[in-house]
Protein backbone atom coordinates (compact mmCIF):
# COMPACT_ATOMS: atom_id res chain seq x y z
CA UNK A 1 0.00 0.00 0.00
CA UNK A 2 1.26 3.56 -0.94
CA UNK A 3 1.54 6.12 1.60
CA UNK A 4 0.48 10.31 1.11
CA UNK A 5 1.41 12.25 2.23
CA UNK A 6 -1.00 16.27 2.46
CA UNK A 7 1.31 18.62 1.81
CA UNK A 8 -0.25 21.92 2.58
CA UNK A 9 0.61 25.71 1.77
CA UNK A 10 -0.43 28.87 2.49
CA UNK A 11 -1.77 30.53 -0.76
CA UNK A 12 -3.36 33.73 -1.44
CA UNK A 13 -0.97 36.72 0.36
CA UNK A 14 -0.89 38.79 -1.85
CA UNK A 15 -3.48 41.87 -1.61
CA UNK A 16 -4.80 43.77 -4.29
CA UNK A 17 -2.57 44.28 -7.40
CA UNK A 18 0.38 42.90 -5.60
CA UNK A 19 1.43 39.17 -5.53
CA UNK A 20 3.57 37.38 -3.05
CA UNK A 21 4.67 33.71 -4.57
CA UNK A 22 3.39 31.69 -6.98
CA UNK A 23 0.36 30.55 -6.14
CA UNK A 24 -0.21 28.52 -9.65
CA UNK A 25 2.77 27.12 -10.22
CA UNK A 26 2.79 26.34 -6.09
CA UNK A 27 -1.13 24.59 -6.60
CA UNK A 28 0.26 22.13 -8.99
CA UNK A 29 2.36 20.01 -6.30
CA UNK A 30 0.08 20.71 -3.21
CA UNK A 31 -3.15 18.45 -2.20
CA UNK A 32 -4.41 21.49 -0.27
CA UNK A 33 -4.42 25.13 0.69
CA UNK A 34 -4.62 27.26 3.30
CA UNK A 35 -6.37 30.28 1.42
CA UNK A 36 -5.07 33.89 3.43
CA UNK A 37 -8.33 35.00 4.60
CA UNK A 38 -7.80 39.19 5.48
CA UNK A 39 -5.85 41.32 7.55
CA UNK A 40 -2.54 40.36 7.55
CA UNK A 41 -2.71 39.22 4.05
CA UNK A 42 -5.38 38.67 0.90
CA UNK A 43 -8.73 39.91 -0.34
CA UNK A 44 -12.05 38.93 -1.40
CA UNK A 45 -10.29 39.19 -5.37
CA UNK A 46 -7.47 37.04 -4.44
CA UNK A 47 -9.30 34.37 -2.32
CA UNK A 48 -11.82 33.89 -4.95
CA UNK A 49 -8.96 33.31 -7.52
CA UNK A 50 -7.27 30.69 -5.02
CA UNK A 51 -10.35 28.90 -4.24
CA UNK A 52 -11.41 28.26 -7.90
CA UNK A 53 -7.75 27.35 -8.79
CA UNK A 54 -7.84 24.69 -6.31
CA UNK A 55 -11.26 23.15 -7.04
CA UNK A 56 -9.94 23.16 -10.68
CA UNK A 57 -7.07 21.07 -9.57
CA UNK A 58 -8.50 19.04 -6.82
CA UNK A 59 -7.08 20.46 -4.24
CA UNK A 60 -8.82 20.73 -0.79
CA UNK A 61 -8.92 24.81 0.53
CA UNK A 62 -8.72 25.84 4.71
CA UNK A 63 -8.71 29.42 5.70
CA UNK A 64 -5.56 30.82 6.86
CA UNK A 65 -7.18 33.33 9.12
CA UNK A 66 -4.16 36.29 10.32
CA UNK A 67 -4.56 39.51 12.77
CA UNK A 68 -5.35 43.09 11.65
CA UNK A 69 -1.58 43.80 10.99
CA UNK A 70 -1.17 44.14 6.96
CA UNK A 71 2.04 46.21 7.52
CA UNK A 72 3.47 44.12 9.45
CA UNK A 73 1.73 40.82 7.96
CA UNK A 74 0.38 39.40 11.12
CA UNK A 75 3.48 38.76 13.23
CA UNK A 76 3.76 38.77 16.86
CA UNK A 77 7.46 40.97 16.80
CA UNK A 78 4.84 43.67 16.04
CA UNK A 79 2.72 43.68 19.43
CA UNK A 80 4.24 46.51 21.51
CA UNK A 81 4.96 45.42 25.13
CA UNK A 82 1.18 45.33 26.32
CA UNK A 83 0.37 42.70 23.76
CA UNK A 84 -1.34 45.18 21.85
CA UNK A 85 -0.59 46.04 18.03
CA UNK A 86 -1.97 49.54 17.99
CA UNK A 87 -4.41 48.14 15.53
CA UNK A 88 -8.92 48.09 16.91
CA UNK A 89 -9.48 44.38 15.51
CA UNK A 90 -6.65 41.90 16.58
CA UNK A 91 -9.10 38.52 16.25
CA UNK A 92 -8.51 36.21 13.35
CA UNK A 93 -10.68 36.54 10.32
CA UNK A 94 -13.01 33.63 9.44
CA UNK A 95 -15.81 36.26 7.96
CA UNK A 96 -14.37 35.59 4.31
CA UNK A 97 -13.35 32.36 4.13
CA UNK A 98 -14.52 30.40 7.11
CA UNK A 99 -18.17 30.90 6.54
CA UNK A 100 -18.85 29.54 3.09
CA UNK A 101 -19.50 32.14 0.99
CA UNK A 102 -16.58 32.22 -1.21
CA UNK A 103 -16.27 28.48 -1.41
CA UNK A 104 -20.21 28.50 -1.78
CA UNK A 105 -19.55 30.51 -5.49
CA UNK A 106 -16.57 28.26 -7.18
CA UNK A 107 -18.25 24.88 -5.23
CA UNK A 108 -15.00 23.87 -3.53
CA UNK A 109 -15.88 22.77 0.11
CA UNK A 110 -13.82 23.85 3.31
CA UNK A 111 -11.74 21.32 5.23
CA UNK A 112 -10.96 21.67 8.81
CA UNK A 113 -9.72 25.30 9.17
CA UNK A 114 -6.42 25.47 10.63
CA UNK A 115 -6.06 27.86 13.74
CA UNK A 116 -3.84 30.72 13.91
CA UNK A 117 -1.55 30.56 16.85
CA UNK A 118 -2.95 32.77 19.61
CA UNK A 119 -0.20 35.28 20.56
CA UNK A 120 -1.80 37.74 22.49
CA UNK A 121 -1.98 40.77 19.50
Amino acid sequence: MANKVNLNADIGEGFGAYDIGNDAELMEVIRSASIACGFHAGDPLTMRRGVAHAARLGASVGAHPGFNDLWGFGRPQNCDASGRSGVPNRLPVWSLAGDGSVRRVVGNPLKTPRRTQQYGC
